[in-house]
């Protein structure tokens, strides 16, 4: 399936990569899922990138749904011209849709072994959510200032 999205050099983590050290054994690694748009159509092909990152069917489906799923569906994030949805896919919830036509706050934190971004909408002019905005706690050129 193939999708583009709005933005440039988008890109949707399903499942991170993990590294775990083990003293006197090396380092184990887990491949992450990550779903990322390139060119100047901004697209995401999950039959190549199965292809290229030796994804199994169902990481592949899994990648698939993640993005179905994605509250910027239908919202920024599109399947390509020409690309319809599969049948075993029309059972896949709609996410609820934005009205706002802002991008998505950029706040990214680990939590929990996971990565999470926030899900609020950008305030205009700022590139973050009223909650995660440097303005809102008072941050102008490096200093800490309060606000009364």
């Amino acid at each position: 399936m193939i999708f583009q999205a709005r933005w440039r050099n988008a890109a949707y983590i399903v499942r991170p990569t993990i590294r775990m050290v083990h003293p006197g054994y090396g380092v184990e690694i887990r491949p992450g899922l990550r779903a990322e748009f390139t060119g100047a159509q901004r697209l995401f092909d999950s039959v190549l990138a199965q292809e290229k990152y030796n994804w199994s069917d169902e990481e592949r489906v899994q990648v698939e749904k993640h993005l179905l799923r994605h509250k910027d569906f239908g919202n920024g994030l599109y399947l390509a011209p020409g690309q319809e949805l599969p049948e075993e896919m029309a059972a896949v919830p709609k996410p609820q849709t934005i009205k706002e036509t802002r991008a998505r706050c950029v706040h990214v934190e680990f939590k929990d072994g996971m990565i999470h971004q926030c899900d609020e909408v950008a305030m205009v002019g700022d590139t973050k959510c009223s909650t995660h905005s440097e303005s809102r706690i008072g941050i102008k050129s490096g200093m800490v200032t309060s606000e009364g």
